[in-house]
């Protein structure tokens, strides 16, 4: 909604180069199965595959954002009879997915990225906390 634009480039800063910017295989694969257990499937081919989930200013190489700020900007509805981008369950599994200390994904990325800021100083916890 037009009232969380701001958030939303806040969150998930913009590149500079307008045809880097747009969602990511990983993105869509958060959102666009209507199973969870398929996303995380999908999610899991992707990374296995060499997806990354911490992406980077094309230009200058800066870190952006990474996979735990997308999701904590998911989490917004316009009303109180829509539901959010994310549904509770997504939202869980996709965290587990990089939090949970067992995970290879975690090893791999989740310890870092947890406390890592985006290009705008923000880490994904504040980020969640900007969307409510």
């Amino acid at each position: 909604p037009t009232a969380l634009q701001e958030c939303h480039f806040a969150a998930l800063p913009p590149d500079d180069d307008p045809g880097s910017n747009g969602p990511t295989p990983l993105d869509v694969a958060c959102v666009a199965p209507a199973d969870d257990d398929k996303c995380q499937a999908i999610l899991k081919l992707l990374l296995d595959a060499g997806a990354e989930p911490i992406f980077y200013h094309t230009d200058s190489g800066e870190m952006r954002y990474n996979m735990l700020h997308v999701v904590a900007a998911s989490s917004w509805c316009e009303s109180q009879e829509e539901s959010p981008l994310m549904s509770t369950s997504r939202t869980k599994m996709v965290i587990e997915l990089f939090m949970n200390h067992r995970s290879k994904y975690f090893m791999k990325w989740g310890s870092t990225m947890q406390s890592q800021y985006n290009s705008n100083t923000l880490t994904p916890i504040q980020v969640s906390a900007m969307f409510g």
